[in-house]
């Protein structure tokens, strides 16, 4: 509201003159608006969905530094590894094929069904009732 007030020169967004005066607003592309007034004129507007940070002070700067140097010891990394490479070595996920029905998935009936089945049954959603070879 207050990008479209500014666009129309006013303090606050006004319904009745938005009606009185735009024809219509265009995305054009992310983060950038263009107006299109009746009379046939068009102005341009960015807009932003990002919300505004406070920068860190030193002492907060400081203080995470500290906190983040404490928790990854030498000994907590080890363990980090050693989860993630048991997690790799007991994969049950048939990655290979899984990929390949999802690139064949838009042109093939039973790569969509393939998917869209393993996949609620993984959630327990249905039971499979058709196993694919």
């Amino acid at each position: 509201m207050e990008i479209t007030a500014q666009v129309m020169g006013t303090p606050e967004f006004d319904g009745d003159a938005f009606r009185e005066q735009v024809a219509h607003i265009t995305m054009v592309e992310s983060g950038k608006l263009e107006y299109t007034f009746l009379d046939g004129h068009t102005q341009d507007a960015e807009y932003s969905t990002e919300k505004p940070s406070h920068p860190w002070t030193e002492e907060q700067r400081a203080k995470f530094k500290e906190s983040v140097k404490g928790s990854y010891t030498p000994e907590r990394r080890k363990a980090m590894s050693e989860h993630m490479k048991k997690v790799r070595s007991e994969k049950h996920w048939p990655s290979k094929r899984k990929y390949s029905d999802a690139i064949s998935a838009p042109h093939n009936p039973i790569g969509i069904s393939r998917l869209i089945t393993s996949h609620l049954a993984k959630q327990n959603l249905i039971a499979p009732k058709y196993t694919f070879p």
